[in-house]
């Protein structure tokens, strides 16, 4: 399941992306926002991860002025939170 939650919290607006799949482990949090990241994992249906899909994610919400962030356990899922500035 994915919930998607769009909040406006001056003077940000905040996009989270809730999932409850396999999650992330806290030793490669730092990394899966590296291009080629070696901390893609296979998903629930045997997907491979190319490395790139976060990266890409992190470029476009910097271009716009905003951060992400991500919070996540493994076996429960994870929460990606979107930033941007409500002043684009």
């Amino acid at each position: 399941m994915v919930e998607v939650i769009l909040i406006r919290k001056d003077p940000h607006i905040i996009i989270e992306v809730k999932d409850s799949g396999i999650g992330i482990p806290a030793n490669k949090l730092s990394m899966i926002f590296d291009p080629f990241s070696k901390a893609g994992r296979t998903g629930l249906k045997g997907e491979q991860s190319t490395g790139l899909g976060l990266s890409i994610v992190k470029q476009i919400v910097e271009k716009h002025k905003g951060k992400i962030q991500v919070e996540s356990e493994e076996g429960t899922g994870s929460t990606f939170r979107v930033l941007l500035p409500v002043d684009l």
